[in-house]
């Protein structure tokens, strides 16, 4: 099937999901971006907000100017392309994925996040290679910040496709397939285990059949991962370090070599060949400039074993060591590297002291920066000996927090920890150690009472409470950049329920603060809250489709809509409407429905409607649900029942007493914006199905007779002009009511050539059928019939009062008098025709329901009366200004409304039946004096009516004099 582009849109036979987003690169090449026409200053002033001829800035600030627009432009085009990537690869995946209970869609899913992954990692390359210093020229006209849209941090990118990696990996651990593998290998490996198992084989058999190690090795590893892309190189972090050790760049094999060079000194000066006990410390000067006494021997425990220091550039020295080898820990470098980090400083003993025995090579362990893990988790005597050390409060604190890693003193391992990660990597490697201890230690006790292994179960309560604790803290935030660090969170802690929950009610909070602060307007998200957004909500619909919103609470999956929510208000703000409901189709129906009829009430583009509709229906949402969200939320302003507001139609003349004019202004109210946005709702009924009419008929008669009865009569008006129901008959039961045939459109309803012919009987009853149908259908939009034929001769008589009775200094010649002449003839025969539909005995007499009687009524009595007088006012005046006979149709009249049943009533209801009368007299008045002028002339009939004596004449004054007397 051809996809769906803007020239296609209009009748497509069907819309397919991979069709449907050639839309999206077609509108992002050919439309121009909104952005770049309103791009201000830091200051908010435009480009040349300081130069009177923008013409007259130098060429040097032109081109600057243009260039900045130029990367605004790219930016938003970029961004578009992102939106929309993401878009298509998640249609695919919800395509081929309707049956959330087949185990394929776990490879979809895992798929699909690593695609994720790789975009972004490819997005986070060209940023770093794109990346530049922000524009800083003083020249406050041309001062902006690219960055305020621009979304190419890398470091923002680097954070997103670490999101994405470690979620595949979590979920492919969790995936149901990898579940019953770790099942399988439970029941074989523990029968191979016994007392001769080595170390590396309990550490093998602890991680294949552990689905929490697994989780938890993955995690550190993948911290380590991160930390170890971080902008800050290790030698930056210990060059002040290495700089008050004063032993200048490229010298660290040379150990304690301020404190070696005294102690030598001492001993030469001496002669001395033995060490210096420290009981002999008064014979010799070893003390530091601040008095603190220095160990008088080299060995690795002196300082301990003395209870003594070194010198400062010494301890300076020993601090750089300790902080790089933890930095080398953290960020996962191999334990072989480790190792010969400190063998090319000549400190041998150390590679061998923090960790006790050689790491033995494993052919499943890929990760070399993890073995130093089951090395000193299978060596209780080192771990107790590397613990206490840690506790000693002499030694450097990353000394401490070295040791206290490896031996499972997490406390002393967090005091050193600066970020959340750190924490995070800390607590990790602790919990794991735990697990694996108590393996170690279920294994022992199979061994000698011949029982089963027991497994602890998972317990993440340990890491939720770092959490909760680091968020108490503000080391981690919901908004901008460390939103991202709070996704990563939220997916090593197992706790994204409730975090998407708390981040859809700060997301609502923010909303409708802002929509009350800005009347509507609704807030704007910056680059960084936007980015993340976009992949939290991506993460929540792959995460619900697999099951894992299931322990959320109804309060929390309502709450995490939220986010979806905002998402599509933030595809309306950049243009991508069209992919609104892709993503309206991953959230519960009513919430859906309510989302899209927020978002779609300002579009008016007929093409973007018609995609859009049928993109909901390729979607699974209804359209008529979202369309009456739509008028729901646009109606709030409209609920309230107001006292009926009348609406003088006409007015007394000043210049001519008894003499009633049409006001010029009685329709001339502003439209509010509200009302605008009402009337564009009910046009979407044009997409309504043919099973919605009864509906249609409610909405837009209700509205129309809340228009009229609240004095709305410019608003009515619109409605009437905008969905009227010529035009939504036609496209809802393809028939013109207003004239009771079929549309051209019933044509295609008939059978093809060649096909089974129907007997003469079936066709007949089809055509009875159709026809009461039809009849069924005209009644039910009665009353939206009469309110519109009541406004549309409303209408007409405001036209007639801006055209006919207001004197126009431009007309000169006869041509422009010839030209308006007909005009006036055409809008009178108009107002004729409109009038004399208006005195049916039914108008307005059939309310659809109970609660719309009283209203339709106070209409009827009120506008029928004035409209009546507005008409005999029409026909006296051109009968002065155009022809005798129009005097003779404003005697009719009369005739009218006295053998009209019901209207006499009505006007005498109205109170207005002095009015007509004296109207009809000056008709009376005027018609004898046109006899006067005109003399003994023959007799003459107007549509078969025997004018008798009356011989009127048009007068002498012709339609400009007439004119300016009546006003």
């Amino acid at each position: 099937m051809a996809p769906i582009t803007r020239s296609s849109v209009r009748a497509p036979p069907s819309v397919t999901r991979e069709g449907s987003w050639q839309f999206t690169a077609d509108q992002n090449d050919s439309e121009p971006e909104a952005h770049s026409s309103e791009v201000e200053s830091e200051d908010g002033d435009p480009f040349f907000d300081e130069i009177e001829d923008p013409s007259m800035a130098s060429p040097t600030r032109r081109l600057s100017a243009r260039h900045d627009l130029s990367r605004l432009e790219e930016t938003s085009s970029r961004v578009k392309k992102q939106v929309d990537e993401y878009a298509r690869d998640l249609d695919k995946f919800i395509a081929a994925n309707k049956d959330a209970s087949s185990e394929r869609i776990w490879d979809d899913a895992h798929a699909l996040l690593k695609s994720f992954q790789k975009n972004a990692t490819t997005r986070a390359e060209d940023a770093s290679k794109s990346k530049s210093p922000r524009s800083t020229s003083r020249d406050r006209s041309h001062r902006i910040s690219i960055s305020s849209i621009e979304a190419s941090d890398p470091v923002l990118k680097r954070q997103e496709a670490d999101i994405w990696e470690i979620l595949a990996t979590l979920m492919a651990i969790d995936s149901p397939e990898h579940r019953r593998k770790v099942h399988e290998a439970q029941s074989d490996t523990f029968h191979k285990m016994n007392q001769y198992s080595s170390s590396l084989e309990r550490w093998e058999a602890f991680v294949e059949t552990d689905i929490f190690a697994q989780e938890t090795l993955a995690i550190i590893a993948w911290l380590q991962r991160t930390a170890n892309s971080s902008a800050t190189s290790i030698d930056e972090l210990t060059k002040e370090l290495r700089g008050r050790s004063e032993r200048g760049e490229g010298i660290w094999t040379s150990g304690w070599i301020y404190t070696k060079e005294k102690i030598k000194g001492e001993k030469r000066l001496r002669s001395w060949s033995q060490y210096i006990e420290p009981k002999e410390r008064h014979n010799v000067r070893i003390n530091r400039p601040d008095g603190a006494a220095v160990a008088t021997q080299l060995d690795p425990d002196a300082t301990l074993r003395q209870h003594q220091t070194l010198f400062e550039e010494d301890v300076f020295h020993e601090a750089a060591a300790w902080l790089t080898c933890w930095e080398m820990i953290r960020r996962g470098r191999p334990w072989t590297e480790v190792k010969e980090y400190w063998d090319q400083r000549n400190e041998h003993w150390r590679a061998c002291s923090i960790l006790g025995l050689p790491v033995p090579a494993s052919d499943n362990d890929t990760d070399e920066s993890l073995s130093w893990i089951r090395a000193c988790g299978s060596e209780e005597p080192w771990s107790m000996a590397a613990r206490l050390l840690s506790d000693d409060p002499r030694i450097d604190k990353f000394e401490s927090a070295v040791y206290g890693l490896l031996s499972n003193n997490k406390n002393r391992s967090l005091q050193v920890c600066e970020t959340a990660d750190d924490q995070f990597f800390v607590t990790f490697v602790s919990m794991l150690q735990d697990r694996y201890e108590h393996f170690c230690r279920n294994i022992t006790h199979r061994v000698q009472y011949h029982s089963n292994i027991a497994q602890s179960s998972a317990n993440y309560d340990q890491i939720q409470a770092l959490l909760k604790n680091l968020l108490s803290q503000g080391k981690l935030k919901h908004d901008g950049q460390d939103l991202f660090k709070a996704i990563q969170a939220s997916i090593i802690t197992k706790t994204l329920p409730p975090f998407l929950a708390n981040l859809g009610r700060s997301i609502a909070v923010d909303h409708m603060h802002s929509n009350q602060e800005k009347g509507g307007k609704g807030s704007t998200m910056d680059t960084e809250t936007q980015e993340a957004l976009r992949t939290a909500v991506h993460i929540q619909i792959i995460m619900d489709r697999l099951g894992y919103m299931k322990s959320a609470s109804a309060e929390e999956y309502g709450a995490m809509q939220q986010n979806t929510s905002a998402y599509v208000r933030h595809l309306r703000e950049v243009g991508l409407l069209n992919l609104a409901p892709l993503y309206a189709s991953c959230m519960p129906p009513s919430l859906a429905a309510r989302t899209l009829g927020e978002n779609l009430i300002t579009l008016t583009n007929e093409q973007e409607r018609h995609l859009l509709v049928q993109l909901m229906g390729s979607n699974g949402i209804h359209f008529i649900n979202v369309l009456q969200q739509m008028l729901h939320t646009t109606s709030r302003d409209q609920q309230d029942v107001k006292p009926f507001q009348p609406v003088n139609v006409v007015v007394d003349n000043p210049a001519k007493p008894r003499k009633l004019r049409i006001r010029a202004d009685f329709m001339d109210q502003d439209i509010t914006s509200n009302e605008i946005d009402l009337v564009h709702c009910l046009e979407w009924f044009r997409y309504a199905d043919e099973s919605d009419w009864e509906l249609c008929c409610t909405y837009v008669t209700n509205f129309l007779a809340k228009f009229v009865n609240d004095g709305r009569l410019s608003a009515a008006l619109a409605l009437v002009q905008d969905a009227s129901l010529q035009e939504l008959s036609r496209s809802i039961i393809k028939t013109d009511l207003t004239l009771g045939e079929s549309s051209p459109e019933t044509s295609d309803n008939e059978p093809p050539p060649g096909s089974r012919a129907v007997n003469g009987r079936s066709k007949a009853q089809s055509g009875l059928d159709g026809l009461a149908d039809q009849i069924a259908r005209k009644k039910q939009a009665q009353t939206w019939q009469d309110l519109e034929q009541l406004v549309l001769t409303l209408g007409s008589l405001q036209q007639w009062a801006n055209l006919a009775m207001q004197a126009d200094p431009e007309i000169h010649g006869p041509r422009a008098l010839t030209d308006r002449r007909h005009a006036v003839r055409k809008l009178l025969a108009l107002i004729d025709a409109q009038c004399q539909i208006l005195l049916d005995p039914e108008f307005l007499a059939q309310p659809p329901t109970p609660a719309l009687a009283p209203v339709l009524s106070a209409i009827r009595t009120h506008y029928l009366p004035s409209i009546l007088l507005g008409w005999l006012s029409a026909l006296e005046f051109a009968g002065h200004s155009l022809s005798r006979d129009y005097l003779g149709e404003a005697m009719n009249v009369a005739v009218l409304i006295a053998s009209t049943e019901g209207v006499a009533e009505t006007v005498q209801q109205s109170g207005k039946m002095g009015l007509i009368v004296d109207q009809l007299a000056v008709v009376s008045r005027s018609v004898l004096e046109a006899n006067e002028q005109s003399g003994g002339k023959k007799k003459k009939t107007v549509g078969g009516v025997d004018l008798g004596i009356w011989n009127v004449e048009p007068a002498e004054v012709g339609l400009e004099g007439e004119m300016g007397g009546f006003e």
